[in-house]
């Protein structure tokens, strides 16, 4: 039951983030540090929402299925940091406050995936489930928040 809840949660955020991308575009095409981020949070949360469902039945081992699962989202997520930063040198352009926060949230969603794996997996306790479960979510919802607020206000300079 959770599950399907957490699914349909992760496609309104998906959808929401793509609505953003797609206002931004349109008020303004200029490519600077929020284009980066934003397009970055699109892509990146496109490709989790579209491979969870693979990574719930990769292994008929719960171990091996629990490291694929939890590793694989901390590595995607250190991969949009690295690919954002790496698009912000690319196109030379200077990470602004936006940026930073978006790689912060990557940055706290992959500790939370190596600390659950911990919790879960090698201490064997559980404490963080409800943490867990309700954490990345949430998480989601405030940079789903965060986003379509920075669309609304957000004055790009020209230069």
């Amino acid at each position: 039951m959770w599950q399907q809840h957490l699914e349909n949660i992760d496609s309104y955020i998906w959808m929401g983030y793509a609505v953003c991308l797609m206002i931004w575009l349109i008020k303004d095409r200029v490519v600077n540090s929020f284009l980066v981020s934003i397009s970055v949070v699109v892509i990146v949360n496109g490709i989790m929402f579209l491979g969870a469902p693979y990574l719930f039945n990769i292994s008929d081992s719960i171990e091996l299925s629990r490291f694929i699962w939890y590793f694989t989202f901390a590595l995607i997520d250190i991969l949009a940091v690295i690919l954002l930063l790496k698009i912000h040198k690319f196109f030379h352009i200077k990470l602004d406050k936006n940026g930073l926060g978006i790689a912060a949230i990557f940055i706290l969603l992959m500790i939370l995936q190596f600390v659950r794996y911990v919790d879960r997996q090698i201490l064997g306790t559980d404490l963080l489930g409800d943490v867990y479960k309700f954490g990345i979510p949430l998480i989601n919802i405030f940079t789903l928040l965060f986003l379509t607020c920075t669309v609304s206000t957000y004055k790009a300079s020209k230069a």
